[in-house]
C-alpha cells in the first residue's frame, strides 16, 4: 500500500511538474514573444525616426535646389542684360565704321577735286 501511495505521489508530482513545466514554457514563450515585439517596436520607431529624417533632407535639397534655380535664372538675366549690351555696342560701332567710310570717301572726293582744283590752278599760273 506505502509503495502504491508513494508511486501515485510521484505520479502526482510527476504531472505537477509538468504541468509547471508547460506553464513555464508558456511564460517563457510570451516573455520571448513580448521581447520580439519590442524589438520590432524599436525597429518601427527607428524606420519611421528614419523616414522623417529622410522626408527633411529631402525638404532641405528641395529649398536648396529652389535657391540655385532661382540663383541660375537671375545669372542668366544678367547674362541676357549684357549679351544685350555688347548687341548694341555692336551696333554702334557698325555705324560708327559706316560714319568712317563715308567720310573717307567724301575726302576721296574732296581730294580729288582740290587736286583738280590745284591742277587747274597750276595751269592757270603757269599759262598753259
Amino acid at each position: 500500500d506505502q509503495a502504491l501511495g508513494e508511486l501515485d505521489l510521484v505520479r502526482v508530482k510527476s504531472e505537477e511538474f509538468k504541468e509547471y513545466q508547460k506553464k513555464d514554457s508558456c511564460v517563457i514563450a510570451g516573455t520571448v514573444n513580448e521581447a520580439k515585439l519590442l524589438v520590432l517596436g524599436i525597429k518601427q520607431g527607428i524606420l519611421e525616426q528614419l523616414l522623417k529624417d529622410k522626408d527633411k533632407n529631402i525638404g532641405i535639397l528641395q529649398d536648396e535646389i529652389s535657391k540655385r534655380d532661382r540663383d541660375i535664372k537671375i545669372q542668366s538675366e544678367e547674362i541676357a542684360r549684357r549679351d544685350q549690351a555688347i548687341e548694341t555696342q555692336e551696333r554702334e560701332i557698325c555705324s560708327r565704321d559706316e560714319t568712317i567710310r563715308q567720310i573717307n570717301i567724301r575726302a576721296e572726293e574732296y581730294e580729288k577735286t582740290i587736286n583738280g582744283l590745284l591742277l587747274e590752278l597750276k595751269k592757270l599760273s603757269t599759262g598753259d
